[in-house]
């Protein structure tokens, strides 16, 4: 039973810690080093992908998941990461609930949230992360991104 009562416990003080990102502009004034795109016109990123010889990286989040909300928290507030993703590609993230984002979550068949792409600007697909990523790792599948294209 005390060990039921602290796992309760330890279970409540993480959801209470936890910030909520609920109404999170996500384009525009961003609380974000990355400059993401506003999600309801994929077709404007892609041409600007096109313009400026970029690749695209599309986040696919949901409202509910953890493990979106802690990226936006430690990963897309990241200074140095945002700059090297600003220098190197169109970013975009895109509600997979909601609007035109539900369209792009089923023709880019996500499984997992967060789901983390690399497109090219014709909106083929380089690179595929299901889950969370860290620093490092969003630094490893740029780099793989990139060296495939």
């Amino acid at each position: 039973m005390k060990a039921f009562s602290c796992l309760f416990m330890v279970m409540l003080m993480m959801m209470l810690s936890c910030k909520s990102n609920k109404g999170t502009v996500r384009s525009g004034n961003l609380p974000y080093t990355f400059a993401f795109m506003d999600a309801d016109n994929i077709e404007a990123v892609f041409k600007h992908a096109k313009e400026t010889e970029k690749l695209i990286f599309l986040d696919i989040y949901t409202d509910w998941c953890m493990p979106c909300k802690m990226m936006d928290e430690n990963i897309f507030s990241d200074k140095k990461l945002g700059e090297y993703y600003n220098e190197q590609f169109i970013s975009m993230k895109v509600n997979a609930e909601k609007g035109k984002g539900i369209d792009i979550a089923n023709k880019y068949r996500v499984q997992a949230y967060p789901t983390l792409l690399f497109l090219d600007s014709k909106g083929k697909v380089i690179v595929t992360k299901m889950g969370s990523a860290s620093r490092r790792e969003m630094y490893e599948l740029a780099e793989e991104a990139l060296y495939n294209t």
